[in-house]
């Protein structure tokens, strides 16, 4: 099917807004809708989506905190089954959907491409697909770097982040996930101002 609906809340009460997608085979709109309401997923969709996650860490983080931080947050940067740290030049991803996958190597590209034109430098890019639910979607388990002309073979799998003014070694290789929970960054940080001068137990899973 060329064509399909995507449904989303109206603030009109008893009423649904509705705009449709289309791979771009057809030049044709389907019955009732307007070709003006047509969204293609072809590259460039992607990489507006890119640049607006992007767009808006820069934004929010800071120059100092969005070179160490959680670039696409998955469903919530409209990248189901997405995740991207960022470890100063070194990019971690998870893979987690099949949708994803089967895209990976344009996304990938385009967003080394967007973060070098922002001036930020790039060395690598390390898969952490070694999840168990990527079977689900008939994917296998693995993790290694993602080979590009656009990056460096011989980066490594460690580097040093600075996070809330304490200094961290990643192994993006063996450490969990995709290295380290970069997600909690700020919520550290709240703690840190609750916690001070006081003693309490320290407890980490694994």
């Amino acid at each position: 099917m060329d064509f399909w609906p995507a449904f989303y809340h109206s603030t009109l009460p008893g009423t649904i807004k509705m705009r449709w997608f289309s791979t771009g085979v057809r030049s044709e709109s389907p019955a009732g809708a307007s070709p003006q309401k047509m969204a293609k997923f072809d590259e460039a969709f992607w990489e507006r989506r890119l640049r607006y996650a992007i767009d808006y860490r820069m934004t929010v983080m800071g120059e100092k905190d969005f070179n160490c931080c959680r670039l696409i947050f998955g469903e919530a940067d409209t990248f189901p089954g997405l995740t991207v740290d960022r470890f100063n030049d070194i990019l971690v991803t998870q893979t987690l959907s099949l949708g994803i996958e089967v895209r990976k190597e344009m996304l990938f590209n385009l967003l080394i491409k967007i973060m070098r034109e922002l001036g930020q430098n790039i060395r690598g890019l390390y898969e952490r697909n070694d999840v168990k639910i990527r079977r689900l979607e008939g994917m296998d388990e693995n993790k290694g770097f993602f080979k590009s002309d656009l990056l460096d073979p011989e980066c490594p799998t460690t580097t040093e982040i600075n996070e809330n003014g304490i200094r961290y070694t990643v192994d993006v290789e063996n450490g969990q996930k995709t290295g380290f929970f970069l997600d909690q960054k700020y919520n550290r940080q709240a703690i840190a101002k609750i916690a001070k001068g006081k003693t309490g137990a320290v407890w980490a899973g694994s």
